[in-house]
């Protein structure tokens, strides 16, 4: 027959339970991350956004325009931006795309 101190026992029960209950909440808190950063939408740095401030941007009326003469998808357009240099030449490949009438 053997006999068992119950006080000997005991202690190491605890100790794995601890142990258990240590990983479990650790396993729950980088579920709860992994969660969360499943549900975050990516924001893209402010570093990497072109500052509006840099742009420049201006309205102009489109004088005339026509198909450039070597070229079936380029317009050669005449914007007048209101400038004390007069109107503006500019090429633009949106032939394909938008008829010359609507321009």
């Amino acid at each position: 027959m053997c006999i068992r101190d119950s006080n000997k026992t005991a202690p190491a029960q605890d100790n794995n339970d601890k142990k258990t209950d240590k990983k479990a909440a650790k396993k729950a808190e980088k579920d709860a991350q992994k969660a969360a950063k499943k549900k975050a939408p990516k924001a893209a740095p402010a570093a990497d956004l072109p500052a509006i401030s840099r742009l420049d941007i201006r309205v102009g009326k489109c004088v005339k325009a026509e198909m450039h003469p070597e070229s079936e998808k380029l317009f050669v357009e005449t914007i007048d931006l209101g400038d004390a240099e007069g109107p503006r030449q500019i090429l633009s490949g949106l032939g394909g795309l938008v008829p010359l009438e609507a321009m």
